[in-house]
């Protein structure tokens, strides 16, 4: 009878975990759509550091929940950006 409970709590401990993980790989999701607008428009070299910064950071978070599709997405869009407005000749 004890094992019984003891599996149904981890169970519960299982199901709790996974629905914390989508949520919040739904939210690094958003931003990174959100990050994907940004960098359609124009901007200033203090804002791309800024999307930098915040694609450098969802970037470890993807790693870290071993999502590798977003991570290279990330990835991508950070390279775009670069390329997009040659900031290699400029010094941060």
């Amino acid at each position: 009878m004890t094992s019984e409970l003891e599996e149904k709590e981890k169970s519960d401990i299982n199901k709790e975990e996974v629905i914390v993980l989508n949520s919040t790989l739904s939210v690094l999701k958003k931003k990174l759509y959100e990050q994907q607008i940004r960098a359609k428009g124009l901007y200033t070299f203090e804002e791309y550091k800024d999307m930098r910064n915040v694609l450098q950071t969802l970037r470890m978070k993807f790693a870290a929940y071993e999502e590798w599709d977003l991570y290279q997405h990330a990835t991508d869009l950070m390279v775009s950006m670069l390329l997009k407005n040659n900031w290699n000749s400029r010094l941060d």
